[in-house]
């Protein structure tokens, strides 16, 4: 369509698998730009680490929640992994691939945390969400499960992925368990 009619289109952080594709079409693909999904996954996973270091949780147990079965999103949260296991002693959940959107990741997050937890108190140490709005609403489910009286430790944190201002936001207030 854009093509045809003459109007440019260049698509940003976006990743096409081009392995998948013949070159007849790939001619077809409109232009894209994609990330570093490698880099960013390590980058999530310094900030989560430096704050457990500067906490001193040298094993930390991470809920992972993933988005779409693609493979950029996995070179994004295998890239956490890899980095933050190089440096702590971490375990991990992970779960199902969810679409990416908050409401759907609070009830993920919520009914993940409620099966991590002894007596009410959550097990789990940090929450990497695959982008920022599934960061939010695992921070949506965990303030919901402290109405309901759950608690976690003290150093808790979550880390969103892309940098959307209602995340830039929420650091700049200092909410606590919002890290990165």
């Amino acid at each position: 369509f854009f093509k045809h009619n003459g109007i440019p289109l260049v698509l940003l952080d976006v990743n096409f698998d081009l392995p998948k594709y013949d070159e007849r079409s790939r001619k077809l693909l409109p232009p894209f730009i994609g990330g570093n999904e490698q880099v960013g996954g390590s980058i999530a996973a310094e900030i989560m680490t430096n704050h457990f270091l500067k906490n001193d949780i040298n094993n930390p147990k991470i809920l992972i929640i993933k988005g779409a079965s693609t493979g950029w999103e996995s070179t994004r949260y295998k890239s956490f992994v890899n980095t933050l296991s190089s440096k702590l002693d971490a375990s991990f959940i992970y779960s199902d691939p969810i679409r990416y959107d908050r409401v759907t990741a609070r009830e993920v997050c919520r009914t993940l945390l409620k099966e991590h937890s002894i007596n009410k108190r959550i097990s789990i140490s940090g929450i990497f969400a695959s982008n920022d709005d599934m960061a939010i609403g695992a921070k949506s489910a965990l303030y919901e499960l402290f109405t309901q009286g759950y608690s976690v430790i003290k150093e808790f944190g979550i880390v969103g992925y892309d940098g959307i201002n209602e995340m830039k936001e929420l650091l700049a207030s200092s909410d606590p368990y919002i890290i990165g």
